[in-house]
């Protein structure tokens, strides 16, 4: 659960390793028929966090690459 805590300027490694053993990323794929479908396609993404602390908002970002 992501909280409206005021932005930390930089989040510290102890967050960033909190996050990468507990996030759960779902992804589906919504529709990949569009007639353009080559360049893209409509996905639904839901984040869940398995560990037992909230995660704050900071610095950190994540990232998806094709």
């Amino acid at each position: 659960m992501l909280t409206p805590d005021p932005v930390k300027k930089w989040s510290d490694q102890n967050d960033v390793d909190y996050i990468a053993a507990n996030l759960t990323v779902f992804v589906d794929v919504v529709d990949n028929l569009e007639k353009d479908a080559g360049y893209f396609m409509t996905m639904s993404v839901r984040f869940e966090n398995i560990g037992a602390h909230i995660v704050t908002a900071g610095s950190w970002k994540i990232y998806f690459y094709t």
